[in-house]
């Protein structure tokens, strides 16, 4: 089937920070040089859909993870532009949000055609030289539609949601056609025209592996119980949107969610930077998907 931005680098802290590991029966004292004050670096956040309207590339800096200069991140004055099917499009930085690039023209991206994201004129190191960053994406093959979206009001339904008899609230059901290749799938939901998870890392993901080729027949995506944070009532008009994305964009979005979410530090895996696709040491990911809709109405 197909269907939730990047912190510096690691290191960049105060120096001098001793930290004390607890274990069984033991004490160890170790101090860890954790030293701030590198080079800030490019981070990025491109996106280009099927959609036929400005594309948006917003551009920033890192900072020390705990000297965040969040007034003056916004990197202004690049030249960007995409280029894909033998065509260029050009990026213009929007005059009252600096960091904020829009293309100039209205266009939209072809699925199965591979598209190059350009960041030119930026001199991230200081050094008096301009560099340049690229990245590139597949816009991949996605089905044609979404047939319907249904809202069904019970305890919350299988195989995503637990029956509770006591927790009643409304189901989310899609219907639509999975194709028969290996796909990758994003959702985000919005209630009454207002976004419910529209940041990376609250977004509905999954591959296909269960239902390559098959018709999807009523695959509850989200529950709404009444006695959560948006409780719904009839009327109220439900909007699904499924991203087809790219193996490496669905990796992606799984960095970010791990490396922003509380971990249990004893247990845990070791930390690492988020995978993106910027060449030159940027941080972040240009991603291009199809996109396709439905809403439903509560009644």
């Amino acid at each position: 089937m197909t269907l939730k931005k990047t912190a510096g680098r690691l290191g960049r802290i105060w120096p001098g920070i001793a930290l004390s590991i607890l274990g069984f029966g033991c004490t160890a004292e170790i101090d860890i040089d954790l030293r701030g004050g590198e080079q800030p670096v490019l981070v990025v956040d491109a996106r280009l859909t099927t959609d036929t309207i400005r594309h948006t590339v917003v551009l920033s800096r890192s900072s020390d993870y705990y000297a965040p200069a969040s007034d003056h991140l916004a990197v202004s004055g690049a030249t960007v532009y995409m280029t894909g099917d033998g065509q260029r499009f050009d990026f213009a930085e929007d005059t009252a949000t600096p960091g904020i690039y829009r293309s100039i023209n209205r266009f939209a991206g072809l699925m199965g055609s591979r598209y190059t994201l350009v960041v030119e004129g930026v001199d991230m190191d200081g050094d008096g030289e301009t560099e340049t960053y690229t990245a590139e994406s597949e816009l991949p093959p996605m089905t044609d539609r979404i047939d319907s979206l249904h809202a069904v009001y019970s305890p919350g339904l299988p195989p995503f949601f637990m029956p509770d008899p006591q927790r009643w609230g409304w189901n989310i059901l899609l219907y639509a056609q999975d194709p028969p290749a290996k796909d990758y799938y994003a959702f985000t939901v919005s209630v009454n025209g207002e976004p419910y998870d529209s940041r990376l890392t609250d977004m509905t993901r999954m591959p296909d592996d269960f239902t390559q080729g098959l018709y999807i027949n009523g695959l509850p995506l989200y529950f709404f119980p009444d006695d959560g944070e948006m409780p719904l009532s009839a009327g109220d008009t439900v909007c699904l949107e499924a991203w087809g994305i790219t193996p490496e964009f669905d990796r992606y979005i799984s960095d970010v969610r791990s490396a922003t979410r509380p971990s249990m530090p004893m247990f845990g895996g070791s930390p690492a930077n988020v995978r993106g696709n910027l060449t030159g040491g940027a941080f972040g990911f240009f991603a291009a998907y199809a996109v396709r809709r439905g809403c439903v109405v509560l009644k």
